[in-house]
C-alpha cells in the first residue's frame, strides 16, 4: 500500500528497532489484527523497503516470507522454507518430498542419496516472516513451537502474522505465546489510504475520475459497513468499476444519477460479500418489505434488505437506481445479460 500511514507507523518505527538490534533478540514480534486489515501488506512493505534494497548481490536471502496457509507438519514448513531459499525448486519439474529426486538432485549436483533437510541451514536469513499463523492446519502451539526454534537456536529476527481473534483454545496458545513473542502490534486499516492506492489501480478515464470524485462518500459508506476488511474494499470498488464500465454515459448520462447508482451498488455490494445479503432479498425485495409490514404477529423477520437501509444512512435500497433484476445480476454473477440497460433504470423522483 505504498508505505507506513499515521495508524501504523509506530508498527513501521517498532519493526526498524527490531530490525537494527546488534544481538539477537531472542523474541518474536506478533502483527494481528483482523482479516483483510492489511497485516501482510504492511509488512512486506516494511520489509521491501528497509531490507530488499540491501540484498541484490546476495547470493541468500536476508529475509524469508513463508505463509503458514494449510501447512499441516513440521515437514511442510521445512520445505516452505527450502524452496523460498532455493526458488528453482518451485518449477514444475522439481516435485521435492522429504527426499530428492535423483534428477533433481544431479540438476543441483548434490549426492545420490543426500536429504534434503541435511542440505538445508534454515537459520541462513536473519529475519524471518511467518503469516497466516491462525490459517494453519498443524496446531498453532505446534507451530510457535517449530518458530522459537528460529528465535532461540538460530538467533534469528522473526516477525510472525495472526490474527488473534480466530485462535480457538486462547488460554494455552496464550502460555505458548508469551514464550515466543516479546511484542504484539495491532494493525489499523487505513480506509482513505487504501481506498486511494484502489482507485489510483485503474486506468484514467471517467470511470475513475467518478470514483475519485466519490471517494469520500465511498469511505463513509465502508466506515457505515463496519467490516474493517481491506479485501472486501477492493473487490468492491472493482465490482464498481465494472459496472461503470458496462452502463455507459449514453445509457445513463445524468453525472448524479451514475454517483447515487455507484454509492448504491457499493454498499450493496460490501453487503453480499460480508455474507448479509443474498440474491432473494434482491429478488423479492418488495414482497418481503410489504409481508413484513402487513405482519401483526411479529413472526416475519425483518428483511435483510431493511436492516441494509437502516445501516447506511441516506440509501434506500427500496428506490434504487438500477432495478433489483440487473443489481443482482452484477452482484451475483458478475455481468448482466440484458441487451439494453435502459429498461432497468430507475428514474424516481428521490434519486437526484
Amino acid at each position: 500500500m505504498g508505505s507506513e500511514n499515521s495508524q501504523n507507523s509506530h508498527i513501521f518505527d517498532y519493526l526498524r528497532y527490531y530490525k537494527e538490534l546488534n544481538q539477537p533478540p531472542r523474541y518474536a514480534v506478533m502483527i494481528t489484527g483482523p482479516w483483510g486489515c492489511g497485516k501482510t501488506h504492511l509488512i512486506k512493505d516494511f520489509l521491501t523497503e528497509t531490507i530488499a534494497p540491501n540484498q541484490k548481490n546476495r547470493a541468500t536471502p536476508d529475509f524469508l516470507y513463508i505463509s503458514l496457509y494449510g501447512i499441516s507438519s513440521r515437514e511442510q514448513i521445512d520445505e516452505a522454507i527450502l524452496r523460498a531459499l532455493y526458488p528453482v525448486l518451485n518449477s514444475r519439474s522439481a516435485n521435492i518430498g522429504r527426499k530428492f529426486g535423483r534428477g533433481i538432485l544431479r540438476f543441483l549436483r548434490f549426492e545420490v542419496n543426500v536429504d534434503a533437510w541435511d542440505l538445508l541451514d534454515k537459520y541462513t536469513p536473519r529475519m524471518y516472516f511467518f503469516d497466516d499463523l491462525e490459517r494453519a492446519s498443524i496446531d498453532p502451539e505446534a507451530c510457535l513451537g517449530y518458530i522459537n526454534e528460529f528465535v532461540e537456536h538460530g538467533d534469528c529476527k522473526v516477525i510472525i502474522a495472526c490474527n488473534y481473534s480466530e485462535i480457538k483454545n486462547k488460554d494455552s496458545f496464550d502460555r505458548t505465546l508469551e514464550k515466543v513473542v516479546g511484542k504484539t502490534l495491532e494493525v489499523k486499516p487505513s480506509t482513505s489510504q487504501a481506498l486511494n492506492v484502489f482507485i489510483a489501480e485503474f486506468n484514467e478515464d471517467s470511470s475513475k475520475k467518478l470514483l475519485s470524485s466519490a471517494a469520500g462518500e465511498l469511505r463513509s459508506i465502508y466506515d457505515l459497513s463496519g467490516l474493517y476488511n481491506l479485501r472486501i474494499l477492493r473487490q468492491s470498488i472493482h465490482d464498481c468499476l465494472r459496472l461503470l464500465q458496462a452502463i455507459d454515459e449514453g445509457v445513463l448520462p445524468d453525472i448524479n444519477l451514475r454517483r447515487r447508482m455507484v454509492l448504491e451498488f457499493f454498499a450493496l455490494s460490501l453487503e453480499v460479500k460480508a455474507g448479509r445479503l443474498a440474491e432473494v432479498d434482491l429478488i423479492e425485495r418488495d414482497s418481503l418489505r410489504s409481508a413484513h409490514r402487513l405482519d401483526l404477529s411479529g413472526s416475519v423477520r425483518t428483511p435483510r434488505l431493511e436492516a441494509a437501509d437502516e445501516r447506511y444512512i441516506g440509501l434506500d435500497f427500496h428506490e434504487t437506481v438500477l432495478d433489483e433484476k440487473l443489481l443482482a445480476e452484477f452482484l451475483f454473477r458478475g455481468s448482466s445479460s440484458s441487451p439494453d440497460f435502459s429498461k432497468h433504470i430507475h428514474h424516481h423522483e428521490g434519486v437526484v
